[in-house]
């Protein structure tokens, strides 16, 4: 097997950022994969489904980031989202610690699925997050951010009188329990023709 190193770029809500993903870290919506080529292939797999991170000079990435950049004229209607710079944000800093370098964080992993990028915790395990009452607006604010993903010139996202579809919406967000009035709370009045 060959050893190969693979540059993954966020897109959708996560472009640029800084955050760690599956014990990745991406400096600036960028982290680098290194392994065998299998291995590699896999773990972009899982990064592009989970996370809309694709490699480098992809097809994929091409189509997501022109998918963002149309999305943006969305964006400016959904008045929730700010396109503010780092710097101009309270507490936040435009500048990112040097020390901070992109690729896997921590130990590497063992086992049968090392490698192969799981998330799934291990059976009877309830997972790393407790549970608790979370920020009030959370769903809402996750549902502006699906609507802003929504695209335009796909029929599926939209119904025919151009709003939202919720299929669409709960695909994104992941969950199948999406009402009609959550998503006008999220986006009032967001339909397909301002987008168009």
């Amino acid at each position: 097997m060959a050893e190969i190193r693979r540059k993954l770029v966020l897109t959708g809500a996560r472009t640029g950022k800084t955050c760690v993903l599956n014990k990745y870290q991406f400096v600036n919506g960028i982290t680098y994969v290194e392994g065998p080529d299998k291995d590699v292939d896999g773990i972009s797999k899982y990064f592009a489904v989970a996370y809309k991170a694709f490699p480098e000079g992809s097809a994929e990435l091409a189509y997501m980031q022109r998918v963002d950049h149309d999305n943006s004229k969305l964006q400016e209607v959904l008045h929730g989202i700010s396109h503010a710079a780092p710097d101009s944000q309270p507490g936040r800093s435009g500048e990112v610690s040097s020390n901070i370098q992109p690729g896997r964080v921590g130990l590497a992993q063992k086992g049968p699925n090392a490698g192969a990028g799981a998330a799934t915790p291990p059976p009877g395990s309830t997972g790393s997050v407790p549970g608790g009452p979370g920020h009030a607006d959370a769903g809402l604010d996750e549902l502006k951010r699906a609507v802003v993903q929504l695209n335009p010139s796909n029929d599926e996202h939209w119904t025919s009188e151009g709003k939202p579809a919720i299929a669409a919406l709960a695909q994104i967000c992941r969950r199948a329990n999406i009402t009609r009035a959550e998503v006008e709370a999220a986006a009032p009045g967001v339909t397909r023709s301002q987008n168009g």
